[in-house]
């Protein structure tokens, strides 16, 4: 196995080993050219796709923020909150932080 370098948060080098992908059994699994040939375009246009969609996420952010006077950072939250499941949770943490900021 080849030994991989990686830069820890201290800044210190540590080496880690790379590891193949398990099979159901736990053995090392066998690779194959094949399917990562057949695939990669596939794969390609889906990377580009994220990364399309991530820059339209970014300027609808941005604009719509723009357009409501709201801090984009802040919009962002919402919506992100907004599509996942802890939004009472958030919405909760956001009424206790907002009581607070209001005690000055």
């Amino acid at each position: 196995m080849d030994a991989a370098v990686d830069t820890g948060t201290n800044g210190k080098t540590r080496r880690r080993r790379s590891t193949a992908r398990k099979d159901s059994s736990g053995q090392e699994a066998g690779m194959s050219k094949d399917v990562v040939i057949e695939k990669t375009p596939y794969l390609v246009k889906l990377h580009n796709s994220a990364k399309d969609a991530a820059t339209d996420y970014s300027d609808g952010i941005k604009a719509i923020a723009e357009k409501a006077g709201v801090n984009a950072a802040s919009l962002r939250a919402y919506v992100t909150a907004k599509a996942g499941d802890d939004f009472e949770e958030k919405k909760k943490h956001v009424a206790q932080m907002s009581f607070l900021f209001e005690i000055e």
